[in-house]
């Protein structure tokens, strides 16, 4: 599934959940229940991508580091002998 298509299922069941959870006295009109349902789509979706493009940003920063730090490890391992030059 791509990405965007993930998006929009995530969004489309979070206002589903959220549009089963509110009950009203009042009796709206199906176009303003419509309305409103179209208009939580919308922010669940920027929501969501925007949780993503976050998540993804500060998963690239953690593995730099991890690699950073990898690299100077192995820099200062040292494999057990000393490197001797040879004098001709």
């Amino acid at each position: 599934m791509k990405r965007g298509t993930r998006d929009k299922a995530i969004a489309g069941i979070g206002t589903i959940w959220v549009m089963s959870l509110i009950t009203t006295n009042a009796h709206p009109k199906l176009w303003q229940i419509a309305f409103f349902a179209l208009g939580l789509y919308e922010v669940m979706q920027m929501t969501v991508r925007i949780a993503r493009r976050h998540a993804y940003k500060e998963r690239k920063r953690r593995y730099i580091t991890v690699n950073k730090r990898n690299g100077r490890n192995l820099e200062e391992m040292q494999f057990g002998w000393k490197m001797k030059e040879v004098g001709m």
